[in-house]
């Protein structure tokens, strides 16, 4: 069973500004997918007990250094480290956290990234992704996500 936690926005939302106050929670809004076995409230994934592949995938832009991390909420530490990267203005760095691990209890977690610079200027809320900006779009499109696989 797999289930997707998602930032999902409007085609022509930008993904917002990043920040450099250490690790930021990335937003999440979106629960797609087989969820019988998780939950998703204010950008907190949990899981019923079981073992789990989990991966983290999102966008970085002018933010100089960036990091990517899932961050359990149930221990107060860091589920898996992720990428690291050097982004500047005109680039984006696509940043995954990964991991299988076993829970024995219920157990919550959230997808987080560090900047170490605020992004700036005319363009800053592209920093945590861009807009699809052609003529006559009408799609979404996807910021973040959390890929949640049940092994058992």
């Amino acid at each position: 069973a797999v289930a997707y936690a998602k930032d999902i926005k409007v085609s022509t939302d930008n993904g917002g500004a990043s920040t450099s106050t250490g690790w930021v929670t990335r937003t999440l809004q979106t629960l797609e997918g087989e969820t019988w076995f998780c939950s998703l409230a204010s950008n907190v994934i949990t899981v019923e007990p079981g073992t789990y592949k989990i991966k983290g995938t999102q966008a970085l832009s002018r933010s100089d250094a960036v990091a990517s991390a899932l961050y359990s909420t149930t221990d107060s530490a860091v589920l898996a480290g992720g990428t690291t990267g050097a982004v500047g203005d005109a680039n984006y760095v696509f940043m995954e956290a990964e991991c299988v691990k076993t829970f024995t209890a219920s157990h919550s977690f959230v997808l987080k990234y560090e900047a170490q610079t605020a992004s700036g200027g005319g363009d800053a809320n592209r920093a945590l992704g861009m807009a699809s900006t052609h003529s006559g779009s009408t799609d979404t499109w996807c910021a973040a996500s959390v890929r949640i696989e049940k092994l058992k």
